[in-house]
């Protein structure tokens, strides 16, 4: 009688094989990942920052609850805040929008709109860092949020 042998699974070689292909593979798509990963965090802090400069903007322009408004920011959060400047703002109306931690910010970090035309009481840029990147917000004397520069909207 002819007994026939069959192989079933994997030999030791094929598995140290397998698992070393994972591993080089893992190396090299986890530095790649980590600069995307900060690169979209810079973005969405941009974002975030332009999107709650705007909305200040507008709240004083359509005069919502007869005041100011203006825009705080803190290391890991940006204030939408209503009153004539941060420290003597009503709480009862901030709205806290968090950001990325591992962003810097550097420049203005206040900024009130008048009521009526919504013009920045102060103007300047505030930039953002992170690895080696930079973008900038510029507010200027007339009513207008540049990000990044005056002929972008978004960077």
């Amino acid at each position: 009688m002819d007994k026939k042998t069959t192989n079933n699974g994997f030999t030791l070689i094929e598995s140290i094989f397998s698992i070393t292909l994972i591993v080089i593979l893992a190396t090299i798509v986890t530095p790649i990942y980590q600069v995307l990963n900060a690169k979209n965090n810079l973005d969405v802090t941009v974002g975030v920052v332009s999107q709650t400069l705007r909305r200040a903007q507008f709240l004083s322009v359509a005069i919502s609850n007869d005041s100011n408004w203006g825009v705080f920011l803190a290391t890991s959060t940006v204030i939408l805040f209503n009153g004539n400047n941060y420290s003597s703002r009503n709480v009862n109306f901030d709205e806290i929008f968090n950001i990325s931690p591992t962003v810097e910010i550097s420049g203005v970090k206040e900024v009130v709109f008048s009521k009526f035309d919504g013009t920045p009481q102060s103007h300047g840029v505030i930039s953002f860092a992170l690895l080696g990147e930079t973008k900038n917000i510029t507010i200027n004397s007339k009513e207008r949020l540049f990000p990044c520069s005056q002929w972008t909207l978004y960077c």
